[in-house]
């Protein structure tokens, strides 16, 4: 499943944030206004809501830091579920040996 990074500016986030939030392909949300103090109560109620920004390279970095963490998330994630079905093959092929 792809994910998805929004950013919004602070005039649109409530509005925005009430529509997407419960999106499962939505990761996170970033705000990048210049009045972040008037969107702070946001992060209190909308957990995929990451940060609000007022300085471009601020949001960059923070953007490609859960880029980062979301890609190793999906690595383990993969990496679990192949062990897993390996291990399900195998039991099924020992099994089969033993019948």
């Amino acid at each position: 499943m792809k994910k998805i990074f929004l950013v919004t500016s602070g005039r649109d986030a409530l509005n925005i944030l009430i529509r997407v939030h419960a999106l499962k392909q939505i990761d996170s949300i970033f705000i990048f206004c210049l009045k972040p103090k008037k969107y702070q109560y946001l992060l209190q109620t909308y957990i995929k809501l990451i940060g609000i920004y007022t300085k471009r390279h601020e949001l960059l970095n923070s953007l490609k830091e859960n880029i980062i963490l979301v890609e190793k998330h999906l690595e383990t994630f993969n990496f679990y579920n192949q062990h897993k079905q390996k291990s399900t093959r195998d039991l099924s092929k020992e099994s089969a040996e033993f019948l």
